[in-house]
Parts: structure tokens; sequence; C-alpha cells
């Protein structure tokens, strides 16, 4: 837990200091979140409607059943988005390496934080309206709450750790 609050604490300190995020400047910071929301807006709601426009394409089936097995689908996209465009953790192992961390609370700490992305954003907003829509009203409280946090760790830890697993079989970057 030390390892993970240490590694934090210096990834914020990195990203509040770094000159190429945004313009540096508060205003450029929301300029480029405001980009970003124009961007999750639609997927959001292309979300939450996913449910009424599988009633009206496929009428005989239920819109639940055909959910539960489209979220399967999500686990490999999310894992070769994250295997294509994230670097593993073992890359960003470097700058810690003087810090009074173990190594093997090193390596679990930035397993950890690559949980931190962009892809999990994308995870949470396909994942949220859906389950907002569709699961909460339909299942009990116990089974929905369930189902969301089975959701979000197929589409968020198993794509993540798998993209990591995935760098480590292939060697591509060791």
């Amino acid at each position: 837990m030390r390892a993970l609050r240490i590694l934090l604490r210096h990834r914020v300190t990195r990203w509040l200091r770094d000159p190429t995020w945004g313009t540096g400047t508060v205003a450029g910071q929301v300029v480029l979140l405001g980009f970003l929301l124009v961007l999750l807006a639609p997927l959001g709601l292309g979300s939450y409607v996913l449910g009424e426009v599988l009633r009206e394409l496929y009428p005989e089936t239920s819109a639940l059943s055909l959910i539960n097995g489209g979220m399967l689908y999500l686990v490999p996209v999310f894992m070769a988005s994250r295997f294509l465009t994230q670097p593993p953790p073992s890359e960003h192992v470097a700058p810690y390496v003087s810090l009074p961390i173990s190594g093997t609370g090193l390596l679990n700490g930035q397993a950890a934080l690559s949980l931190l992305s962009l892809h999990t954003v994308f995870a949470v907003v396909l994942v949220g309206p859906v389950w907002a829509r569709e699961i909460a009203t339909a299942w009990t409280p116990v089974g929905a709450g369930a189902w969301l946090v089975a959701a979000l760790l197929l589409t968020i830890v198993l794509a993540s750790h798998g993209a990591n697993l995935l760098h480590l079989l292939l060697g591509r970057r060791p």
C-alpha cells in the first residue's frame, strides 16, 4: 500500500509539472476536458439507448441476453487497444528505482496504476449507462451490483492485466 501511495503521488506530481499536457494552463486543460466530453457524450448516449435499439432490431430475443453476450466481446477489444497504445508497467519503473520501494511493490504498484487511463474512462462510459438503464431497473439491487462489478472487472481489470500479459508473453518490451 505504501508503494502505491508513493507511486501515485509521484505520478500526480509529474502530471502537474508536465509542460506538454495541454497548454500548461488551467484554461488549456479545461478545453482538453471539453473535447474529451464531446467525444464521450455520444458514446455514453449510445450506450444508454442500446437496449432500445436491440429491442427494435431483435424483438424475439431478450435485450439483456444480447447485452450480456456482447459484453464478452468488449474484453478483447479493450485488451487489444491497451496493448497497442499503453506501454507495459515495466517501462515506467526506471524513474522510481531510486525510491525506497521494493521491486515487487514497485511492479505491483505500476500494474495497479495502469488501471488509471483513458481506457478505463471508456469502459465506464460504455458499461455505466447500460447498467443504469437496463440492469439496475430489471434486477434486484444485489444482482445489479454484482453485474456491475463483474462487468467492470472484465472491461477494466482483465483487459489491463491481459494487455500486460501479452506484452510479457510476446516479449515486445521486456
